[in-house]
């Protein structure tokens, strides 16, 4: 009877440790971003050529909170002309790319980026030269993305550019793209006459996961390459559920990246209980998905001392998924699955 009393007590001690009847989630104000910085705007540029910017949500330490997905605006602060392109986009892990920036006119411009009542941010002042008048030399990209899922749709454009990167109206000639490396194969609409001299590409694919460019031509115009792209494989995702009175719930991908490596990902509705204890997650069988104890085919992919909620990302180790099929969050100092997610195809 001691020796049960003796082990009641140490569970009662131990369990406290990863408990949290309201675990820390999006409200947590150390998580989350408090201002914006905008980076990457040109010190000069040409009136009528494409440029980018990125945008950052902020922590008040400077991080960048990948939790952020919130609509961000960008606009002019200062100038003559006008600011054209996508100018509000959703932030993706906290930062919003702006890759068809334009401005119409000569001139000196700062820009000011906002979001919600994070801090603003308006950078410094950069000139806009007048653009050059005459046909285009050239092919340039815009818009080109840094990641794609494998045999999901993109977009991007390819411009006609003059000599100081502005874009020529005038041209209509047909412009082709085909893939200048990486492995697999392109898809989608390649070939497209340019309207008022830019030409959207907006169904393009990749079949397999992989880094790749591409080349765009057109007639006697200098062939362009684009930077280079990484093409994810979606293998597996699945939705937690709660285990042992516990909280797991939100969403969890699976991918292939580009170089051949498998990673985890949670989303951003991901949550599971905290508290002060170390939350760890798992790979394994349907046994250890009952409880981890229970089985030997498991890997640990990484833990958790604070927030316990949002985006986390985590290495697969090798040899990758292996017979594993399921995902576990596990308390560490109570020996207890906290939930469990079924890996299901995509």
């Amino acid at each position: 009877m001691k020796n049960i009393l003796l082990i009641l007590l140490a569970v009662a001690l131990i369990l406290p440790a990863c408990k949290s009847s309201d675990p820390a989630g999006p409200g947590t104000s150390q998580q989350l971003a408090t201002k914006l910085k905008i980076t990457g705007v040109p010190a000069q540029l040409a009136a009528g050529a494409t440029f980018v910017v990125t945008i950052q949500a902020l922590r008040a330490d400077n991080s960048i909170d990948q939790n952020y997905a919130g609509a961000i605006t960008i606009a002019k602060a200062s100038g003559p002309g006008n600011l054209s392109g996508t100018l509000s986009k959703a932030a993706v892990a906290g930062v919003a790319t702006f890759n068809d920036l334009v401005v119409d006119a000569a001139g000196n411009y700062t820009l000011k980026a906002a979001s919600g009542t994070l801090a603003e941010d308006v950078t410094a002042q950069f000139t806009v030269n007048p653009s050059q008048t005459g046909q285009a030399a050239k092919l340039g990209f815009a818009g080109v993305p840094a990641s794609v899922p494998a045999g999901t749709p993109f977009a991007l454009m390819v411009q006609a550019q003059r000599s100081d990167n502005s874009v020529d109206p005038n041209f209509t000639g047909t412009i082709t793209l085909v893939l200048a490396s990486g492995s697999g194969n392109l898809g989608g609409t390649t070939s497209k006459a340019a309207i008022a001299g830019v030409a959207t590409f907006n169904d393009l694919t990749l079949s397999t996961a992989s880094t790749f460019t591409l080349r765009a031509a057109s007639g006697t115009l200098t062939a362009a390459v684009s930077g280079s792209i990484a093409a994810n494989a979606l293998l597996k995702k699945g939705a937690f559920t709660g285990q042992n009175s516990y909280t797991a719930t939100g969403s969890l991908q699976i991918w292939r990246q580009a170089n051949g490596a498998e990673s985890f990902q949670t989303g951003t509705d991901f949550r599971v209980s905290g508290g002060a204890g170390s939350i760890s997650f798992w790979l394994t069988d349907a046994a250890g998905a009952n409880n981890l104890n229970s089985t030997s085919n498991k890997v640990q992919l990484g833990s958790i001392t604070s927030g316990f909620s949002g985006v986390y990302n985590f290495a697969i180790p090798a040899p990758g998924l292996s017979s594993y099929t399921h995902a576990v969050t596990y308390c560490t100092a109570a020996r207890i699955n906290f939930g469990f997610a079924p890996l299901q195809n995509p």
